[in-house]
């Protein structure tokens, strides 16, 4: 009777152990997902910001054609909007690195975290080393969680600087007569 009750009591934990294993699973993918989506927007605020650097480049090669031209005495303040603009650039270009790094970091934890889930279903893993492993996990998702949302918010500082280098751009080319 007691070894019977053993063994119901073992095959309880491997059922709620398997729904906890699905439900980490579905998380995963859940953050997979985001995570694809903050990468491919991170590659094209990137793209973005290339675009803005060889624009930039372009009005500086202007400024320094112009520069007998009568507006010469606006060159000045032209170079100092060209300078801030150069820095706010080296500035997105090195946070949108960070953060593809950090993605590709993730991208490569999850991978880990998915072979070992087929493992333990495998059996490969024994029901402690699971448990350990969920709870593992469980905190790696939490701060994935954090990540993803420090992420977002460097996405979207970044859109806000493009944004910003954008109208800048726009004044520059009004003010050269583009």
């Amino acid at each position: 009777m007691v070894h019977n009750l053993r063994e119901k009591l073992k095959v309880a934990q491997m059922d709620a152990d398997k729904s906890s294993v699905l439900a980490l699973q579905q998380g995963v993918q859940e953050r997979d997902n985001q995570i694809k989506m903050l990468t491919d927007q991170l590659e094209q605020y990137t793209k973005e910001m290339e675009s803005h650097s060889l624009h930039t480049e372009n009005l500086k090669q202007q400024l320094k054609i112009n520069k007998g031209d009568p507006q010469h005495y606006q060159s000045g303040e032209f170079q100092a909007k060209l300078q801030l603009m150069d820095q706010k650039l080296r500035e997105a270009e090195r946070i949108a690195e960070l953060a593809e790094n950090d993605a590709r970091q993730k991208d490569k934890d999850l991978v880990d975290a998915l072979n070992r889930m087929r493992d333990y279903e495998a059996g490969v893993y024994g029901l402690e080393e699971a448990v350990a492993e969920i709870k593992d996990l469980k905190t790696q998702m939490n701060l994935r969680d954090r990540e993803i949302e420090a992420l977002t918010t460097d996405v979207n500082r970044l859109e806000l600087k493009v944004n910003d280098i954008l109208d800048e751009n726009e004044d520059l080319r009004e003010r050269l007569g583009l």
